[in-house]
């Protein structure tokens, strides 16, 4: 992919502000999971752990949840990038906008987890099941495993391209 002085820059800082983002989201899990373990060191499990269980079901659905959602903001905006160049209406360069569509992509597949993490946190701290800190530490690993690179991104972003054309072969 070719890029000119004024896209590198745009490269540059869109990374940039998907980083800071990311890392924002584990911090915060990571601050708070501090807390927790302050908090509740030393107590006891449940005998009943209704709540961990909940917690478990409910990061099981922000995890299928993101694998959706993800899958479907790529669909769904592919679908309406063809819809505007039919009508003479595309405004950005494709790869500009999905350059927005992988950083909302990544925005929106680690707030789900993140959320999921402060929950199973709080199972933690009421109910003491070591499964809920489990929870918490794959989902910050799966986190720090999307974090973006500029080749990660391109190569995301070409694979799309491809698709797109695939797509525009389709509704020909």
């Amino acid at each position: 992919m070719s890029t000119t002085s004024g896209q590198r820059n745009d490269v540059g800082q869109n990374l940039r502000v998907m980083r800071i983002i990311l890392i924002a989201l584990c911090l915060g899990v990571l601050s708070f999971a501090t807390v927790v373990l302050v908090v509740s060191r030393g107590a006891a499990p449940d005998a009943k752990p209704l709540m961990a269980w909940i917690g478990l079901a409910f990061a099981v659905a922000a995890f299928l949840g993101r694998q959706f959602m993800r899958s479907f903001l790529e669909v769904v905006n592919r679908k309406g990038m063809l819809e505007k160049e039919k009508a003479g209406a595309a405004t950005k360069s494709p790869e500009a906008f999905l350059w927005n569509i992988y950083q909302t992509r990544l925005i929106i597949g680690a707030a789900l987890l993140e959320g999921a993490c402060f929950f199973n946190l709080v199972c933690y701290m009421v109910e003491g099941q070591w499964w809920n800190l489990a929870v918490v530490g794959v989902f910050l690993a799966i986190n720090a495993s999307t974090y973006p690179t500029k080749d990660g991104v391109e190569t995301w972003i070409q694979q799309q391209l491809e698709l797109l054309e695939l797509d525009r072969n389709q509704a020909n």
